[in-house]
């Protein structure tokens, strides 16, 4: 049951943004309207879409960043997702090469 809840408490996480500006603002507004639906379901449909078209470069640079690290791309996906991962610095390729 435990477990449950704190899955559900993940999935109720909201997530905040800065302002837009007025311009961006007043196109999310109009294109809501359009679509008939509220700003924030909008605005998230609209991050999930270019989520979506960015993924392939985002894949590529976790597989880069493995490289780097002499980890597999998802085992490093997986450090991400747990908070595990480390930015890793010129020292420590240095390291690594030693």
């Amino acid at each position: 049951m435990g477990r449950l809840l704190g899955e559900m408490a993940k999935k109720d996480e909201r997530l905040s943004l800065p302002a837009l500006g007025e311009y961006y603002d007043d196109l999310l507004i109009v294109d809501a309207w359009i679509n008939n639906r509220t700003k924030a379901t909008q605005g998230q449909s609209l991050l999930c879409a270019k989520l979506q078209e960015r993924e392939p470069r985002v894949r590529d640079r976790v597989e880069y960043l493995a490289q780097k690290r002499g980890v597999s791309a998802s085992e490093l996906w997986l450090q991400i997702l747990k908070g595990e991962a480390q930015k890793i610095s010129p020292a420590d390729i240095e390291e690594e090469a030693s």
